[in-house]
């Protein structure tokens, strides 16, 4: 059994699987986008399938149709595994990590 992916695992794995993402639009900052362009950016970012595995023993697969990342510490089987990530929480988690201001947002700012 492989060991649990952490909050912080599945940052680092995310910055990772979507380091296109932010080198295609993220060049000076990123501009505000609603979740449907966010949403477009990042499929066409992750692209058909892809992913990658590093030293530190972190296995990352992603596929842009439905915006989904799995993430293990042990060997991956996307074909038989729940994405980690997937959908509205990819959206989510891309705000987070890269700070993406959402226009349809209404709520005001306090600061």
């Amino acid at each position: 059994m492989s060991a649990p992916i952490s909050p912080a695992d599945q940052l680092a794995a995310f910055t990772l699987a979507t380091a296109g993402f932010a080198s295609r639009y993220g060049e000076g900052g990123f501009e505000p986008m609603n979740d449907a362009t966010l949403a477009v950016r990042l499929e066409m970012a992750l692209g058909l399938f892809g992913g990658r595995s590093g030293p530190d023993g972190m296995y990352i697969s992603y596929k842009g149709a439905g915006l989904k990342i799995w993430i293990s510490r042990g060997m991956l089987n996307p074909y038989r595994m729940t994405p980690t990530v997937q959908g509205m929480k990819t959206v989510r988690l891309a705000r987070q990590v890269y700070g993406i201001a959402d226009p349809d947002d209404r709520q005001l700012a306090l600061f």
